[in-house]
């Protein structure tokens, strides 16, 4: 298990594939200002005909004559600037062109959560013993601390919780994951107040986003019975609070890197399964319902000290979440995920 862990250790960051994406879209971009050119020109050489073949009718009808050549083709050229114009416009109201295509995903949240901690659960029996159990959180206390599930580990009862996200899009190895979705759009906040208690108190990681890189239904039925291979994990202090709104990561499975896309870009560090299991194993990761319970005691000025300073909020987010923290859902959380 270590000579498998080790590799992943070492791995340095690399963002070809967002790289690539950029590039891409710029491309499309390009291509779409070209069209709008294009039809601009168009729409002025239309203009020229079009006075033109007005101008030269008007003399001819002054002289008393007939539409001359000189009409007609005057009239041509407008009737091949509009086609032109025609298709101009059609192509830039098409959807943007892009190289990529991102693929809309369509598998619920819930089966990816079931199958993978089987995978979870199954592996470290094999390693460590019976005593490892799934503890699900009903949907009350889900929306006060934003957990889905924890493991409970058999020595001295280490807690590891766990907040599963599907993708919704996805191109080769590259997912799409939306974060902070919920409908009040304070998900993360709240799972990142927790993680800042445990971590002003000196107590490893404990608490991870899931996620697993499966798209469609069948793609569990090519997997099974080995999902937890197509799923890395994030620390939630690698994503910043920027605001109550809807956060977005990119994840490439290949290299097993990450970017957070929200009201600014960041690069994130993702854990790979073996990392994640090993460090369950040895005890690295996780934490006691003892000191669970230390969180209650947990100054609020030290939190928001942590999140000023350390994960560098912004002023006004400070403000939202000083804001927040004196409506006491802080404590609201921390009670109810300690009291399991």
């Amino acid at each position: 298990m270590r000579r498998a862990v080790q590799p992943q250790r070492r791995y340095a960051l690399n963002l070809g594939f967002l790289d690539a994406v950029y590039v891409n879209v710029m491309a499309a971009n390009l291509i779409v200002l070209l069209l709008v050119v294009a039809s601009l020109y168009a729409l002025m050489k239309l203009y020229v005909a079009s006075k033109g073949a007005r101008e030269a009718d008007e003399i001819i009808k002054m002289s008393g004559g007939e539409s001359s050549c000189f009409t007609m083709l005057s009239r041509v050229k407008a009737r091949k600037h509009v086609t032109m114009l025609a298709l101009n416009v059609t192509l830039i109201l098409i959807p943007p062109l892009r190289f990529i295509h991102m693929n809309q995903c369509i598998i619920s949240e819930k089966s990816l959560e079931l199958n993978i901690c089987e995978n979870i659960v199954n592996i470290l029996r094999r390693l460590i013993g019976d005593k490892v159990y799934i503890y699900g959180f009903t949907m009350r206390s889900e929306g006060l601390h934003g957990l889905d599930v924890s493991i409970r580990l058999p020595h001295r009862t280490r807690i590891t919780g766990l907040q599963f996200k599907r993708p919704y899009e996805c191109y080769q190895s590259v997912y799409v994951f939306y974060l902070n979705n919920n409908r009040r759009r304070d998900q993360h906040l709240k799972i990142l107040l927790i993680v800042i208690a445990l971590r002003t108190l000196g107590l490893p990681p404990a608490i991870f986003y899931a996620m697993p890189a499966f798209c469609y239904p069948h793609d569990l039925e090519l997997a099974s019975p080995r999902f937890l291979y197509r799923t890395v994990f994030v620390d939630p202090l690698q994503i910043p609070f920027t605001g109550w709104h809807r956060y977005k990561v990119w994840v490439d499975m290949r290299s097993l890197t990450a970017v957070f896309w929200g009201s600014r870009e960041k690069k994130i560090k993702v854990h790979s399964w073996e990392e994640f299991i090993e460090r369950l194993r040895a005890g690295e990761w996780g934490i006691t319902v003892e000191d669970l319970l230390r969180v209650r005691d947990v100054p609020l000025d030290d939190v928001l000290r942590y999140l000023k300073y350390e994960m560098e909020a912004p002023p006004d987010v400070v403000k939202y979440v000083t804001e927040y923290l004196t409506r006491k859902q802080l404590r609201q959380s921390f009670r109810a995920i300690a009291i399991r």
